[in-house]
């Protein structure tokens, strides 16, 4: 996981419950900056419920403060992890935003 500015994010190639504390304190400090996040997910290669959870809350707490999530590249792994639970909107909502 880099942060590549105040705002911009990759994620790391595994998004689950042992990556997620850590992903959560850099999206807290970038919330602390701006309300504008910019998530890139093209190295996502495992994606479960935590880390999926994690960007939903991001999303929720960024819009919250008049901002917004950006999924930059979303993997196929990370595309097939919303499908699976059903969220497979947020993918195309959050991307949308980007382009």
């Amino acid at each position: 996981m880099t942060s590549t500015d105040a705002k911009t994010l990759e994620l790391p190639g595994t998004l689950d419950i042992r990556t997620v504390p850590e992903l959560k304190e850099s999206l807290v400090a970038m919330l602390a900056v701006s309300p504008d996040l910019r998530v890139i997910g093209s190295d996502v290669a495992i994606a479960t419920t935590p880390g999926l959870q994690l960007l939903m809350s991001a999303a929720c707490s960024a819009e919250k403060q008049g901002g917004s999530l950006v999924l930059v590249d979303p993997s196929q792994t990370l595309q097939a992890a919303f499908t699976d639970i059903g969220c497979s909107s947020l993918i195309t909502d959050w991307s949308k935003a980007d382009g």
